[in-house]
């Protein structure tokens, strides 16, 4: 009875294993390594729904920044991830029809629960200019 006992240990970690290498491949997909960015890929329905909220933000960010327009739309056009702890979201952002700009957002890890971050913007971008990682801003 022990060797089966034993054995079903054994496949409850063995399933326990399985379900934590899926959970972090799963968060890792889009990061070639922890803390490297990943590649650049289209933006999703679930990018859009995490930016969507900070447009205010972001518009009073690029104000402080010098931006004089205002933004006639707000759709993410592509991102790159950073897999820290958590995720950092490089975006470009349409703000105008030839306006773009990338906004950096900050979403924690699940367990948190807290509400994605605004973190720093960059003014200036063309829908062709390459999203690259930038600095957090020092006060937003």
């Amino acid at each position: 009875a022990s060797h089966c006992q034993a054995s079903g240990a054994m496949a409850g970690m063995t399933g326990m294993t399985l379900m934590l290498r899926f959970l972090l491949l799963s968060l890792f997909q889009n990061a070639s390594a922890v803390g490297g960015p990943g590649e650049i890929k289209a933006a999703t329905q679930e990018t859009q729904k995490l930016l969507a909220p900070l447009r205010t933000k972001v518009w009073h960010q690029a104000q402080e920044a010098g931006y004089t327009s205002e933004f006639t739309k707000f759709a993410a056009i592509s991102e790159r991830l950073q897999v820290v702890a958590g995720r950092n979201h490089f975006v470009k952002v349409q703000v105008a029809p030839e306006s773009y700009i990338h906004v950096r957002i900050f979403e924690s890890l699940p367990h948190m629960k807290k509400d994605p971050e605004l973190v720093a913007i960059e003014l200036d971008h063309t829908y062709d200019s390459a999203i690259d990682i930038f600095p957090a801003a020092k006060e937003l």
